[in-house]
């Protein structure tokens, strides 16, 4: 049809021209065309709009000197952002339980990148930002890198941590307010001098000399007495001892956070 000016992408397109009756031809040479040749209609959707209306195409609504993301993917982000809420953040007894489950945050992550590079092609910014607020939880699963627009990870421990203090200084840097509790064999173990204003509060006295280097310990069996009391105080970031890989180091990875609701 010798049309100067068209975008397409599979079977989306968009003509442009500075002259309505022309579109309206096209149009219809087209529809005669798809109905044909191919046995398909378009869209019911399509419609003739000046652009100074913006162009609605892809996901985006694109203007002459910027492009905004779509009111319907906005909402979609939305409606995934409280679907991963509710399945990894709950509340009881005044306590916020945040789930560290590796395979649903990477779902989640997933997800989340996959928005997350919709938004980087538009003007999104303050948008990003402000469902970044809104979403408070979001800072517990995930640090955000503004300049690349990605999300890392804060469950997850790098390659390279030898043994459980340095896995346990890792998450120190991670969660530096909190309580931090180790499970190993029997106990849950605290390896840094500052948590000994916890382990006073739990009424802790500290350990002899070990090949862990830990500190203090609490005996799993009065680990429900011990969160109760931290999270009546304080915060907690409990990390579970997973299967023992080839190397022999245990993998320790954060299993849950609690956090009183108030906090």
């Amino acid at each position: 049809m010798k049309c100067r000016h068209y975008l397409r992408y599979c079977d989306d397109f968009v003509l442009l021209s500075a002259d309505r009756d022309e579109l309206l031809a096209w149009r219809g040479r087209i529809e005669d065309y798809l109905r044909e040749a191919l046995a398909v209609e378009l869209n019911p959707r399509e419609r003739l709009r000046p652009l100074s209306d913006g162009v609605d195409f892809l996901g985006y609504m694109v203007r002459r000197d910027y492009r905004l993301v779509r009111r319907r993917v906005v909402n979609a982000l939305k409606t995934r952002l409280r679907a991963y809420q509710a399945l990894l953040v709950s509340e009881h007894a005044g306590t916020l339980t945040y789930r560290f489950e590796a395979g649903d945050l990477e779902r989640h992550q997933a997800v989340l990148s996959s928005y997350l590079g919709h938004l980087k092609r538009a003007n999104a910014y303050k948008l990003w930002q402000a469902l970044w607020r809104g979403h408070g939880w979001l800072a517990v699963d995930f640090d955000w890198d503004a300049t690349a627009w990605r999300l890392k990870p804060r469950w997850q421990m790098p390659n390279g941590l030898t043994n459980v203090r340095q896995q346990y200084a890792w998450v120190r840097g991670c969660f530096p307010g909190d309580a931090l509790l180790f499970h190993v064999g029997a106990y849950y173990e605290l390896y840094d001098r500052r948590d000994a204003p916890v382990a006073r509060l739990l009424g802790l006295k500290p350990l002899g000399k070990n090949r862990r280097g830990a500190l203090y310990g609490v005996p799993v069996r009065l680990f429900g007495r011990t969160l109760a009391r931290l999270t009546g105080r304080g915060r907690s970031v409990v990390v579970r001892q997973g299967e023992q890989d080839p190397t022999g180091i245990r993998e320790r990875v954060i299993a849950w956070r609690m956090v009183p609701a108030t906090g």
